[in-house]
């Protein structure tokens, strides 16, 4: 998890753009659209990582939804083209 201030959503935005289901230490100013339990999946603690884990290993549908979700923002909102619009 990110120790300091800084937070790269570079990284985020490639592996959402992957598909993959995103666990990410909380953000003070997570990007525009990124909404928890529905496009990323954020934690406070290990506890919290631990429990949802768990719980998107054990229910695929919903697994497979957030993943969805953050892909389509990623690619629907934030290529690096939007960027340049901006």
């Amino acid at each position: 998890t990110q120790k300091d201030d800084w937070e790269d959503h570079y990284r985020l935005f490639e592996s959402l753009s992957c598909g993959a289901l995103i666990l990410h230490d909380s953000m003070k100013a997570p990007p525009k659209g990124l909404v928890d339990d529905d496009s990323i999946v954020f934690f406070d603690s290990l506890e919290i990582l631990e429990e949802r884990v768990v719980y998107y290993m054990s229910n695929d549908d919903r697994r497979k939804s957030v993943a969805r979700k953050g892909w389509e923002l990623a690619m629907g909102r934030h290529r690096s083209w939007h960027r340049m619009e901006e």
